[in-house]
């Protein structure tokens, strides 16, 4: 890999680079697996923290007394969706429906959900683009909160992550039992949309 480009990784690249070199490599001590990944930010173990608590890496005891990490088997199928996603973003291009996502957008109320959606995909990219259910509400309450909309219900929250999921932004996938919400191409492309 490319120090260059190692330099500018989003937080999802770098949890891509860290599981595919835990597939590739199997179990590691931490300072393999952060050489091997080329991580080099201030805090490692909160990258490995991360991805733990989403169940998507393990520690495991290597030979004798050390202690290593090893991807399971939810972070190997999760890098497998996050591999088709890096893949298809430059080769796969979705014909334009008949109804645009500009014409869904277009009275006052709309617009308001169109920037909660914005932000929510922004926030759920920063989170690393693959969460659970009760981190996927987490999240779009967390999202509520900074842009200061407390008078949206709950119920409200759940409509708008219908109507993410309708348009394609996000996908429900279920691994090993828990519903998981992965960030989709066209989810991407939506915010670079409304940043360009």
């Amino acid at each position: 890999m490319n120090k260059w480009v190692a330099l500018h990784r989003s937080k999802l690249e770098l949890y891509v680079d860290i599981l595919g070199v835990l597939a590739r490599d199997g179990p590691l001590k931490s300072a393999q697996l952060l050489h091997k990944a080329n991580v080099n930010c201030s805090a490692p173990n909160e990258k490995l923290n991360f991805l733990m608590r989403q169940n998507l890496v393990e520690e495991k005891a290597i030979k004798q007394k050390h202690l290593g990490y090893a991807i399971t088997k939810r972070g190997a199928t999760v890098l497998g969706h996050l591999r088709e996603l890096k893949a298809a973003k430059f080769t796969v291009r979705k014909p334009p429906s008949k109804h645009s996502n500009k014409d869904r957008f277009s009275n006052t109320r709309s617009q308001g959900r169109r920037r909660i959606i914005g932000n929510f995909i922004r926030t759920l990219r920063a989170a690393g683009g693959v969460v659970d259910s009760p981190a996927f509400l987490d999240l779009m309450k967390e999202t509520k909160a900074e842009m200061n909309l407390d008078q949206i219900r709950d119920a409200e929250l759940l409509s708008i992550r219908a109507q993410m999921e309708e348009m394609g932004y996000i996908r429900r996938t279920t691994d090993t039992g828990t519903e998981l919400w992965v960030l989709t191409l066209e989810g991407l492309k939506f915010v670079e949309r409304r940043h360009s």
